[in-house]
């Protein structure tokens, strides 16, 4: 069968024509379409259920087809743009052929921001320049441009054959999409791919950019000159982030300040870490919340001071003052906590997002509505101001920190936006915002005015129909509604329903428990059709007016974004604070020692998420101020992995400057977390566990300092056993001596306790209570023996545990058999040894007697 429809012809070419991670859809009148794999794709992705899959005919094939409503259309851009991270193009019909109308990425909404106010969920965008040299390692170069606070950051990073450092500044960058740029070599490239692939963040390959201008016409005029000093491979990364991203318009132009990452100012963290400590939830997780660092953390009121509050997250911070100044704001907080509820529960709650208006309002797509709440925002700021004045002034040590970082701001958001506050109130009209909708007073315009005259006319016209209704009736219950949707309607609770049941000339519009029943009569219904044509000539009389006012509103935009970041810091700290309370243990101010510090020691330390999920959660110390290492043994489920993630938890928290989930707490500050935690293959990318783990060793002792803190949990895994304790071995040994880093190591390799050697090296046991049943303790034991426990012990918990979790006798009883035969094997191994050593050190015993000896053993 011949395609004579060109329509057909040019869908079935894009379809067999769109690269990989491509999502068309293709709009027609009142609904979208989907083919193909992609229906699929969303069917089963998104839906979750093939039920709505049709097999059509184009031509001579027979493909799937999803047909989307708006509703539904809505929820797909979402899910393929934030959570799939694919790229969604949308086709419209022109002259009978399928166009490009627009393109989206994760990275790149723009064309998509209106949708379901998809602008909201806006992630900044990182572009990478990986020079053309035959080093693998040396300085790479990124751009991370976020228009949500108008900034736009370079970094120049001296990385090593790992790109660790460039894997930390994408993570902590947030971004969902890096654009590489230029043209790196093939094997650089794959590298890229495979950290951005484990970074769960989409890659989009473009050459090198030729147009400069879009760049240097974001910036504002006094950013400018910083670019003369940048180095051209840093050009390259940040022409090609404007060149990517449609911020073209003139309402972006000279709003974007210019900024040096500093990446020595911030602790380092790999995805591994990110992975390891469960810091933040996979993206693509459906379903139900999963408890992380993050969720325990975030309790912010606004979009702006979730998205720092992650960014925090993500890169601690290495500057002592920088932190000890949250901890003062956080302290003060803490101290006044009724003003602190009132402050986060009153005032940020009540807060829209700012960051978002203000991108509305240099997209031209702000309405006066837009300008209202803004107006309605900035006056929330001055009982704000009033609150954090009380909290500083009850808090004297504080005081300073307060004041510079939660007072000075809304200071400065009242008087920066006052003119922007009176023109609104002096303009908009809200005395009857639920009835007629937002208005421009009619008293600014004569024209608008006489409308507003014939519109107080019907008023009393519908009135006093009210009042004949009430008389005819008989029935003093009727009210007389306005609303937007239906304009004037009678309204009777559902009690009195009655009362207008059988009633001639009644008209039922709607009924429901919370509005009632409403309805009009012949002559309500003529008053309602001259009030919505008046009103409908009021709103177009008042348009050029509105615009007007979103003019004089669109030269606070870049301001506007200023304000949002500043409360974004009064709403994480507030965050912060309200975590610190809410806990039901303690949560103490860390004290924070300088980088290269000697002291690292938690006094009865918690797991941050556990400790709201667990009342009876049993705390435990960690001292590694003279000890460098710990080796952690102990039963499987005894608690070590949750002691390793729990100090680790510690120390990033405490760098964010937040109280931390212990009795006392001492630390010095880590330059980078390291994690070896976990056991998981990635079959797409051909690695096995044990392949996948080598290679986060590999990587973690490459990256590795001595002021790092590195956890390393059950390292050995997935190879024979003689093998996973050699590797054990090794690696442990190379960080204790060349590395020299703060180390913990969960292992079940007992022998690994061997290398105690108090106090640079000790090894401690969770302890347990084996009798008839094993109860755990989760209590961390200093094993002065270096042992972890006897043979028999150690080795038969797995049973036990077994048991606890209910498998079944009869496979129990199998395994204990061949465990007493290995362990019966073992002690004789053991004996033999000993009678040999005994019979060899004895200065009367002949070549002959240690010969008859071994000839004895049976195990040798």
């Amino acid at each position: 069968m011949s395609l004579k429809n060109p329509a057909d012809v040019s869908l079935l070419r894009i379809l067999r024509e769109k690269a990989k991670g491509s999502v068309s859809i293709f709009e027609k009148q009142d609904f979208y379409g989907i083919y193909d794999d992609d229906a699929m794709l969303v069917a089963r992705e998104i839906f979750k259920s093939e039920v709505g899959v049709k097999r059509i005919q184009i031509g001579e094939k027979r493909i799937p087809y999803i047909s989307l409503g708006g509703g539904q259309y809505e929820r797909v851009i979402r899910e393929l743009l934030v959570v799939l991270r694919y790229r969604v193009q949308l086709y419209k019909s022109v002259n009978n052929t399928w166009t490009l109308k627009c393109t989206g990425t994760a990275g790149n909404m723009e064309d998509f921001e209106e949708i379901g106010e998809l602008g909201r969920e806006a992630a900044p965008l990182i572009s990478v320049n990986l020079p053309h040299n035959r080093k693998i390692h040396g300085k790479n170069y990124a751009a991370i441009i976020d228009p949500s606070s108008l900034r736009i950051t370079f970094a120049e990073l001296e990385d090593d054959d790992k790109l660790s450092h460039l894997e930390q500044c994408i993570l902590s960058s947030n971004a969902k999409e890096a654009v590489i740029v230029g043209n790196p070599p093939t094997d650089r490239i794959s590298l890229l791919k495979t950290m951005l692939r484990r970074s769960n963040v989409m890659c989009t390959i473009k050459p090198q950019p030729a147009e400069k201008t879009h760049f240097l016409r974001l910036l504002k005029e006094e950013e400018r000159e910083k670019i003369s000093t940048l180095p051209d491979e840093l050009h390259c990364a940040l022409y090609g982030v404007a060149d990517y991203i449609k911020l073209v318009h003139s309402g972006w132009a000279s709003k974007f300040s210019l900024n040096d990452y500093s990446n020595g100012r911030f602790m380092r963290l790999d995805s591994c870490a990110v992975r390891a400590f469960e810091l933040f939830s996979p993206s693509n997780v459906h379903g139900g919340m999963q408890a992380t660092a993050f969720s325990t953390l975030n309790r912010c009121k606004t979009v702006a001071g979730q998205k720092l509050l992650k960014e925090w997250l993500a890169r601690p911070l290495c500057d002592q003052r920088q932190i000890m100044e949250r901890q003062d704001v956080i302290e003060g907080l803490i101290h006044s906590s009724s003003l602190l509820k009132t402050l986060h529960s009153s005032h940020l709650d009540k807060l829209p997002d700012l960051s978002f208006l203000a991108r509305k309002l240099l997209r031209k797509k702000a309405r006066l509505i837009d300008c209202y709440r803004i107006a309605q925002a900035i006056g929330k700021l001055t009982p704000m101001r009033e609150c954090v004045l009380q909290i500083a002034k009850a808090s004297p040590e504080c005081s300073s920190a307060i004041k510079d970082v939660l007072l000075l701001p809304i200071v400065w958001g009242c008087e920066q936006f006052k003119d922007l506050v009176e023109c609104v109130d002096q303009v908009v009209d809200d005395s009857s915002v639920k009835v007629n909708g937002l208005r421009i007073k009619a008293s600014i315009s004569p024209d608008l005015q006489k409308i507003a005259n014939k519109l107080e006319d019907i008023d009393k016209k519908a009135k006093r129909s009210l009042s004949k209704m009430c008389d005819r009736l008989g029935s003093s219950g009727i009210k007389l509604d306005t609303t937007p949707q239906h304009g004037y309607v009678y309204r009777v609770t559902m009690k009195e329903e009655k009362q207008i049941r059988g009633a001639s000339g009644i008209k039922i519009i709607d009924g429901g428990k919370g509005a009632g029943v409403r309805f009009r009569d012949s002559i309500l219904e003529s008053i309602n059709e001259e009030f919505v044509e008046i009103n409908a000539e009021y709103q177009r009389a008042q348009k050029e007016l509105e615009d007007t006012v979103v003019q004089i509103c669109a030269t606070y935009a870049g301001a506007l974004s200023r304000l949002s970041s500043l409360l974004a810091v009064v709403d994480c700290l507030s965050s912060l604070a309200i975590v610190a309370i809410s806990a039901s243990k303690v949560h103490v101010r860390p004290k924070i020692l300088p980088l290269g510090s000697n002291q690292f020691a938690i006094k009865n330390g918690r797991h941050l998420v556990l400790d709201f999920l667990l009342p009876d959660y049993i705390p435990n110390d960690v001292d590694l101020t003279e000890t460098r290492a710990l080796i952690v043994t102990g039963a499987n489920m005894g608690g070590k992995s949750t002691y390793l993630r729990s100090t680790a938890l510690i120390s990033i928290i405490a760098q964010m400057g937040a109280f931390v989930p212990a009795d006392s707490a001492e630390l010095s500050m880590v330059e980078a977390v390291h994690a070896r935690v976990g056991a998981s293959d990635r079959l797409s990318k051909g690695l096995s566990t044990f392949m996948s783990e080598m290679l986060e060793c590999a990587k973690m002792i490459k990256s590795a300092t001595r002021d790092s803190l590195v956890v390393v949990d059950e390292i050995g895994r997935g190879t024979s056993t003689f093998d996973g304790f050699g590797l054990a071995w090794g690696i442990t040994a190379e960080l204790i001596n060349n590395v020299g880093c703060r180390l913990l190591v969960a292992t079940h390799f007992t022998e690994l306790a061997q290398m105690n050697d108090p106090p640079r090296v000790r090894s401690i046991h969770m302890k347990v209570l084996a009798q008839d049943t094993l109860t755990l303790l989760y209590k961390a034991e200093v094993q002065e023996r270096g042992v972890a426990d006897s043979m028999s012990t150690s080795m038969s918990l797995g049973l036990n545990v077994a048991r606890m979790v209910g498998m079944d006798e009869e496979t129990l009883a199998m395994g204990h058999q061949e465990f007493e035969r290995l362990e019966r094997i073992e002690k004789l191994k053991r004996e033999e040894k000993r009678s040999i050593v005994e019979v060899a050190s004895s200065q009367q015993t002949s070549d002959d007697c240690l010969r008859d000896v071994i000839k004895r053993c049976t195990t040798f």
